[in-house]
């Protein structure tokens, strides 16, 4: 005879696997939303890193050609050759070009040449490694100017993705497009305006459009030369003031002479 237990084993309760399934789902739900706002905290700093270098490089070139700029030198026929600007020959979309002379040279051990150095601003893709595509604003210089052949500039680019580069020269009663000292009087402009248009067309973020930004600044030129009508007025009055210092010293002389010749007399 089989004895019954009064008091049945109690039934044990696991995990059923509908639980185990939203369990589940919860803790996907809670790893993407981790995943996704970490993914765009660090898309925001890049994006952060990145307008901070775009400022940086788009103040270095503003400074670098500020600094060229406003000691720009007169042509004096020697090593000084003429300031050249206007519209780039041979390119595929417009923009301007200007090779001129400045002081703004750094002496260096690498470097032993004057503060007179030739610069040259230029649009111009680079085929480099790791260069982005567009155009990139380019500054090439030249320290030896006393080789006896041509050398090659030392091109630094300055900044990436520009679209245009326009060059204005005010002569000081207008604004001109082109300059070319050889033609001018007197051979330098008295300030130069510079605008310089972003391309963004590449750039998925943005709004659709080319110009992302514009950048416009005008410089004073410091040195002037002296224009041939004030040349000419100036040895003018060089030639009438020597004239009369010789007149004058003529007419003193006459009563020396007298007084002379009277006292030999007597």
């Amino acid at each position: 005879m089989t004895r019954r237990n009064p008091h049945p084993t109690a039934r044990r309760h696991g995990v059923t696997l509908l639980e185990l399934l939203v369990a589940t789902v919860i803790g996907a739900i809670l790893v993407l939303s981790i995943n996704t706002v970490f993914s765009n905290a660090i898309h925001l700093r890049d994006r952060a890193y990145e307008a901070q270098d775009s400022q940086l490089s788009r103040q270095y070139a503003i400074e670098m050609m500020k600094r060229d700029l406003v000691n720009a030198v007169a042509p004096n026929g020697l090593l000084i050759a003429d300031m050249i600007g206007g519209q780039a020959s041979g390119a595929l979309q417009p923009y301007d070009e200007l090779t001129f002379f400045s002081t703004s040279g750094t002496l260096t051990e690498s470097n032993p040449w004057g503060d007179i150095q030739q610069v040259t601003y230029i649009l111009a893709s680079l085929n480099q490694r790791g260069a982005k595509e567009g155009l990139y604003l380019v500054r090439g210089i030249t320290r030896n100017l006393l080789s006896t052949v041509q050398e090659e500039p030392e091109y630094e680019p300055l900044l990436d993705n520009v679209y245009s580069l326009t060059f204005e020269y005010y002569d000081g009663d207008s604004w001109l497009t082109t300059w070319d000292s050889s033609t001018e009087d007197p051979p330098l402009p008295t300030a130069i305006r510079v605008t310089i248009v972003f391309d963004n067309s590449r750039n998925t973020e943005m709004p659709r459009g080319r110009i992302e930004s514009t950048i416009q600044f005008t410089v004073p030129v410091v040195s002037q030369a002296v224009s041939t009508d004030e040349e000419e007025s100036s040895s003018i009055s060089n030639s009438t003031s020597n004239q009369n210092r010789e007149t004058g010293g003529s007419t003193d002389s006459s009563p020396q002479n007298q007084g002379g010749s009277g006292g030999a007399d007597r």
